[in-house]
């Protein structure tokens, strides 16, 4: 699932249209066979994504590279029991998130998601 904001923009397709040009298509590409590798296991874990701690407890992270860029698009479980929304795109920058207020902003956007199900399917 993608997250939508209150004007129903989905802004995971909002976030890969904002990138340059020429990553915009690699992006789309690596996160969808990411989803893709981790919609056929069991139980969700590295390489694909990885669950965090602290500040971002709650969040996981879909992690991939691409010419040295580590993206990491922040995601939750939800709003459906086997379900998992991305919430926004973000960077990974010496070990910061870039945006600076990812996680405050995804777990806020994980909040609306159980309460007024701004979610819809993802758009691949």
């Amino acid at each position: 699932m993608d997250y939508v904001d209150d004007r129903r923009r989905n802004v995971v397709r909002e976030w890969i249209e904002s990138l340059p040009r020429h990553v915009r298509t690699m992006v789309r590409a690596r996160l969808n066979a990411r989803i893709d590798m981790a919609a056929g296991q069991p139980i969700l874990g590295p390489p694909q994504i990885k669950v965090l701690r602290g500040e971002c407890e709650g969040l996981m992270e879909i992690t991939f590279k691409i010419a040295n860029v580590q993206y990491r698009p922040l995601a939750c479980r939800g709003p459906g029991e086997r379900e998992v929304t991305i919430l926004m795109g973000a960077r990974e920058h010496s070990n910061r998130f870039e945006p600076p207020n990812a996680c405050e902003s995804a777990l806020a956007r994980a909040a609306n998601i159980h309460e007024e199900g701004r979610v819809v399917p993802h758009d691949y």
